[in-house]
């Protein structure tokens, strides 16, 4: 990219946090997951759309998507999550890119943001159509994923392949004194994108083409 002078007036976000909630993720996990929902919600602000999406084996949308007017009663929300059920990953990754769909604009960065163990065992459980999905959301809609691994059982492959696939980043929240840090990273690097939905096409001379 061409060096962008620096503009005190920031790009919009249009961010989903999905949650899981499955009962795997109880104790450490959804308090860390709790922790960085809430640090998201902190540095985002009225110019920004924030949707938060929780599951296990039912989807929920805990907050649809809007702009971030009071945090408050956002994060109020949030705190009030609980951890239980299954894991439908999948259910709940369609419908963080659903309500990142609602905002969809070219003015905003927008991603969804998956925070879980990766221990899926409802829904589409298998890995390859994971990342199928994954990539083509990122390929035909422009909306990218980014995944943070929660404890040390998390299923790590797929989640990095998610994110790959997904067009974004992949994280590993280890303990709650590097959530800062990490999502510090995340949104400075929504906050550095200068180009979306780039394509790169070669055309050959037919002239040079040999057998």
């Amino acid at each position: 990219a061409k060096h962008v002078e620096k503009n005190t007036e920031r790009v919009p976000l249009n961010i989903s946090l999905v949650v899981d909630r499955s009962g795997s993720m109880s104790g450490d996990k959804m308090a860390f997951v709790k922790k960085a929902t809430n640090f998201v919600v902190d540095n985002l602000n009225a110019a920004d759309q924030l949707s938060i999406v929780q599951y296990d084996d039912r989807i929920e949308v805990v907050s649809p998507s809007q702009s971030v007017k009071n945090k408050k009663q956002i994060q109020d929300l949030v705190n009030k999550i609980q951890a239980r059920g299954m894991t439908n990953l999948s259910g709940g990754m369609l419908e963080g890119y659903n309500q990142t769909s609602i905002s969809k604009s070219d003015k905003y960065v927008n991603r969804v943001l998956l925070l879980s163990d990766g221990l899926a065992n409802e829904g589409i459980t298998a890995p390859e159509k994971l990342k199928i999905i994954a990539q083509k959301k990122f390929r035909e809609e422009g909306i990218g994923l980014s995944t943070f691994g929660v404890g040390s059982d998390y299923d790590e492959q797929l989640m990095t392949n998610l994110a790959e696939f997904g067009g974004a980043n992949y994280y590993f929240i280890d303990t709650p004194d590097r959530i800062p840090e990490i999502f510090a990273k995340e949104l400075d690097d929504l906050l550095s994108v200068v180009a979306q939905n780039a394509k790169l096409s070669i055309k050959f001379p037919n002239s040079h083409l040999t057998c």
